[in-house]
């Protein structure tokens, strides 16, 4: 109403001017205005995005950015409503904002639509109407969305079709960083994807030990073998494959396993608890990423194994031969003999024995002085397991004085290793 008011005036101005006499003058043909053209619509697009992030911005929200692949699918949307003459979310082959984004191969956290008609161009009266509906102010002004596409198309009866697409791009790097997806969040090569999902790998592993060491713990241990076994698992889960089966030396200790499906690191790292517990020092971590029914917008698998750690490789020679002692003991008792006491020399002989066992020598040369000494050796992977030739034998009656020696060489991908046992007894 106030700009057909100022037209008004103008002409009774222009009126009044024409009908005052003037004194020599010549007369003068009316000057007529140029046709006003309306702005193209990538104009009104870039102004709509000027006025949505204006909003963001007064209330201390961060802004949106015009994101190029974005921007082509909502003004495809808002052609095919234009076509149409119909508002609606489904094109006319029934694909839905999310059926767009997946068939453009963007990845993302979250999305959401926003679609109007609107008989005027003026930006700010679109952005108006848009804020005074519900659900188009509370997309508008969600925090979770950090791109958008705006596509403005106007309509053969006159008017304009809106599209405003936001979308959330998936990063695994945490907030305030720069977000790592290849072509701007499009799906990339196989190449690039593996070079991504190491660095994926990279950041987790990092977090994870900044995590630990606010904590006070020691960083956790990521070995080859076991990095190479969870890159199975999330495999597996990614594509919805069964579980592959652990190899057999794995099953011999004790293996948490850990499953997270997020969309970027900051996701995953809340469900990661479990690293700040000292009971696990080692295991392995895989990741892929995949489109799914659930995820559309794609999302990372992850895949820890995490490794009960008995601390064996921070005990002392006497601590190990303890824990092997506790069993013999302990079989011992259940049989109704007498427990044992480790015999200090006939000990030292069998350390001896278990270091050149471990070493990998032959054990053609014994002392003379074990001449008569019943020798028995073993190895185990679990010093609380006692062969069961072994329990038969010391659970025997008449046993006066055992020595018992035990040699220890950790494993570089498991946390326990293999303990190398001589028992001497008479």
């Amino acid at each position: 109403m106030k700009s057909t008011r100022r037209r008004i005036m103008s002409r009774v101005l222009l009126f009044l001017a024409a009908a005052t006499p003037v004194i020599h003058a010549a007369p003068q043909q009316e000057e007529r205005a140029p046709a006003f053209t309306p702005p193209e619509s990538a104009e009104i697009e870039d102004q709509l995005l000027s006025q949505l992030n204006r909003a963001r911005i007064e209330r201390g929200m961060s802004p949106v950015r015009m994101h190029p692949a974005l921007r082509e699918i909502a003004r495809g949307h808002s052609r095919d409503m234009a076509e149409r003459a119909l508002l609606s979310h489904s094109s006319t082959t029934g694909e839905t904002y999310t059926d767009r984004l997946g068939a453009a191969e963007i990845w993302f956290a979250e999305h959401a639509e926003n679609v109007a008609f609107s008989e005027t161009y003026v930006a700010e009266i679109i952005h108006r109407s848009l804020m005074e509906s519900p659900g188009h102010r509370e997309n508008i002004l969600n925090t979770i969305f950090d791109s958008v596409g705006i596509g403005v198309i106007q309509a053969e009866g006159g008017g304009y079709f809106v599209t405003q697409d936001f979308i959330r791009i998936l990063t695994a790097k945490p907030s305030g960083e720069a977000g790592l997806h290849p072509e701007e969040s499009r799906s990339a090569g196989a190449a690039d994807m593996e070079a991504h999902l190491e660095e994926v790998v990279r950041q987790t592993q990092a977090r994870i030990n900044e995590m630990r060491r606010s904590k006070g713990l020691p960083d956790f241990l990521f070995t080859a073998r076991a990095n190479a076994l969870a890159g199975q698992f999330a495999r597996s889960r990614a594509e919805g494959l069964p579980a592959p089966l652990l190899p057999p030396d794995f099953r011999r200790i004790q293996v948490l396993h850990l499953f997270v499906t997020a969309p970027d690191l900051e996701s995953a790292t809340q469900e990661m608890e479990l690293f700040l517990h000292h009971a696990f020092r080692s295991g392995g971590m895989g990741v892929r990423f995949a489109r799914t029914a659930e995820h559309p917008g794609g999302a990372y698998f992850f895949a820890f194994l995490l490794f009960l750690d008995h601390h064996y490789s921070e005990m002392s020679v006497d601590d190990h031969r303890d824990l092997v002692l506790q069993q013999i003991n302990l079989l011992r008792l259940r049989a109704g003999r007498r427990a044992f006491t480790a015999h200090s020399w006939l000990s030292g002989e069998a350390l001896r024995i278990s270091q050149s066992l471990r070493k990998g020598e032959s054990l053609t040369r014994i002392s003379s002085s074990l001449l008569g000494y019943h020798i028995e050796t073993y190895a185990t992977e679990d010093p609380m397991k006692v062969p069961e030739r072994t329990s038969v034998s010391i659970s025997r009656a008449g046993i006066r004085s055992l020595g018992l020696g035990v040699a220890y060489e950790p494993d570089p991908d498991l946390p326990t290793g293999t303990f190398w046992v001589t028992l001497i007894y008479k």
